[in-house]
């Protein structure tokens, strides 16, 4: 069981054409509170996390950014 906060920092965005986007519109750091359940199993490793956004992902408008992510590896 995990839980805690994180911060996201925004890098770029690119447009599927190759060109370049207005990067004014995004804030430049997102917050957020994030949790989740992960399991070991011999040598491998399954993670579920949950992440709830704090702050608003783009500079005008509510627009919160959250995320559930799936991870599986292979411990070394």
């Amino acid at each position: 069981i995990k839980g805690g906060g994180s911060a996201n920092f925004f890098a770029g965005v690119q447009k599927i054409d190759g060109s370049s986007s207005v990067t004014d519109e995004f804030s430049k750091v997102n917050y957020g509170l994030n949790f989740g359940v992960g399991i070991d199993i011999l040598l491998f490793t399954i993670d579920i996390s949950y992440e709830m956004g704090q702050t608003n992902f783009y500079v005008v408008g509510d627009s919160r950014n959250n995320m559930l992510t799936v991870s599986a590896g292979i411990k070394l």
